[in-house]
């Protein structure tokens, strides 16, 4: 097929600034090192979701996001019931999307990951689990709001070694598969097609993941 072949060349020879792209991802590894990190990780996936404009007031907005840290939430429970309107504004101040909804997802999280035992216990058990299946069953069947993208992504941000060969497919690699002209019947089908891709290109399925997602506009004009 003459677009995936355009594809793979340019996947095949990154720019400097996609080649940037990807030191800057590998480096967020150390996050994983902090023992909140699996509550962070929860507050970027709430929000990205559906629209990645929140990620700017609620991730990358220090004012925002102490409101929710994780220390900041774990202190006022010990004061008070922490409930989902505790939640909303602070995501609404961020323009995260459908917040109400999302503040039920982190209110249900927060209480799940103290049931638990507490934030570090947590990031270390979910590192305990062996392979890339039991974390991402772990992630899908414990954390609510996370499905099949945000089980990956959540490990994929930190470059985890199990998530190398990973694709997390959301509406970005979807509007790449369109463009091609291809369907798929499942989410593993996508997922394998595009890692095939990756090793046509000579990358990690990683790489290809975070250059698709980073760098949508540039790729979408090389199939065009």
């Amino acid at each position: 097929m003459e677009r995936e072949k355009l594809l793979v060349k340019a996947l095949r020879k990154p720019t400097p600034v996609m080649e940037q792209t990807l030191d800057y991802w590998k480096r967020e590894s150390y996050r994983m090192k902090k023992d909140d990190y699996v509550w962070h990780a929860l507050l970027v996936s709430a929000s990205t979701m559906g629209n990645s404009r929140g990620y700017e007031g609620l991730i990358l907005n220090t004012k925002t996001y102490d409101k929710v840290a994780y220390d900041t939430v774990h202190r006022k429970s010990l004061n008070q019931k922490i409930a989902a309107i505790d939640f909303i504004g602070p995501l609404q101040e961020a323009k995260v999307r459908m917040p109400p909804k999302k503040a039920e997802y982190l209110n249900t999280n927060f209480h799940t990951i103290q049931r638990m035992g507490g934030a570090e216990t947590v990031k270390q058990l979910i590192l305990s689990l062996s392979g890339r299946q039991r974390k991402i069953d772990f992630m899908k069947k414990t954390f609510a709001g996370i499905g099949d993208f945000y089980a990956r992504n959540i490990w994929m941000d930190v470059y985890h070694s199990d998530f190398r060969d990973s694709i997390a497919i959301n509406k970005r690699i979807k509007q790449v598969s369109m463009a091609l002209g291809l369907r798929f019947n499942s989410y593993h089908e996508h997922e394998q097609y595009y890692l095939q891709l990756a090793r046509k290109a000579g990358l990690e399925g990683w790489a290809l993941d975070r250059l698709l997602h980073n760098h949508l506009a540039e790729f979408l004009a090389v199939i065009s």
